[in-house]
């Protein structure tokens, strides 16, 4: 069988699996701006305006940020107090093929984030 320009040898359950896995979403982590909306990287700003639905730590923020990049993805909040409620779900999309891009208010999420201590 032949699907995306590969071929793929076996049975038709065993090829579903694979293309099931292809078909999955991707998790972008996203860094963005600490201070001056112009330091945003063209990279960032094509997978902000590509995804799915973006994840933000404070939508309002991030909201400034797609503004002035004219970005019109749609955005949903994930931050420390609805984390554990909300993550299941953005996986279940994740797994069914969605891709989403995660944000903090500035910095890079969990990595270089300025608010975690």
């Amino acid at each position: 069988m032949s699907e995306h320009g590969l071929t793929i040898q076996g049975s038709r359950e065993e090829h579903g699996e694979v293309i099931r896995r292809m078909n999955r979403g991707k998790l972008y982590v996203v860094a963005t701006p600490i201070g001056n909306l112009e330091d945003m990287t063209l990279r960032a700003i094509r997978v902000l305006k590509e995804v799915d639905f973006i994840a933000a730590e404070d939508t309002r923020q991030t909201r400034k940020l797609l503004n002035a990049y004219d970005i019109h993805t749609s955005l949903t909040s994930l931050h420390e107090h609805n984390e554990q409620r909300k993550s299941g779900s953005l996986i279940v999309r994740i797994e069914a093929g969605d891709d989403v891009a995660y944000v903090s208010d500035a910095g890079t999420p969990g990595i270089s984030d300025p608010d975690i201590a």
